[in-house]
């Protein structure tokens, strides 16, 4: 439940956050209403390109070779392979469980976004992903999952080169929670995802 209460105000602050940017054109510590405006427009249309996973920062990642992703008021990256997830337990989970995640379906992911900065050269942003909801069950009990995602930390962040039109996301997941009760990093490690775009149209 903690990485559930967490994930909950995290997200109510970053929102709280932006609503104060967009109430002051003219505030210095972040970028202005005209400016995100502007951004957002500028960065609209539909991206593809491929991603790499890992659950270490120093490890060799995964690919998946092709993926695409849409920008107009938020992020959707489209067909996120939720099977995936099934990489990020450790050996001690239940192999029902780990064939119930394997056999999950790809899905939309929507992500939220914030600006840490925008400037002429590109655009810093908070990537902000919505949580993954599924069920799963062990050999005992079917299970409601909750797999939540970081922001707001050097894992979770955007960026977008205005001259070629570039972007790469970088997001991380934050914990899982089964029912309710939140699993501990023994079950599930966290993993680091990169999207790199190849192609804007």
């Amino acid at each position: 439940m903690k990485r559930k209460w967490y994930y909950m105000v995290w997200c109510m602050l970053i929102t709280l956050g932006l609503t104060a940017c967009l109430n002051d054109d003219n505030d210095d510590n972040g970028p202005s209403l005209q400016e995100m405006k502007k951004a957002m427009s500028k960065m609209q249309g539909t991206y593809s390109g491929y991603m790499l996973y890992s659950e270490s920062l120093v490890g060799i990642p995964d690919t998946v070779k092709n993926i695409s992703w849409t920008v107009d008021s938020v992020i959707t990256i489209k067909d996120f392979p939720v099977s995936i997830l099934a990489k990020s337990f450790t050996s001690i989970v239940d192999s029902t469980l780990l064939a119930d995640v394997k056999k999950l379906p790809a899905e939309d992911l929507t992500c939220l976004v914030g600006f840490y900065s925008i400037v002429d050269e590109g655009y810093t942003m908070n990537v902000i992903p919505r949580a993954l909801k599924f069920t799963a069950a062990t050999s005992k009990q079917v299970y409601d999952c909750i797999v939540y995602f970081m922001n707001g930390d050097e894992y979770s962040l955007g960026n977008f080169n205005t001259a070629s039109s570039e972007m790469v996301l970088y997001m991380n997941t934050y914990g899982l929670q089964m029912g309710d009760e939140e699993q501990s990093d023994a079950l599930f490690k966290k993993t680091y995802f990169k999207l790199v775009s190849t192609a804007k149209q």
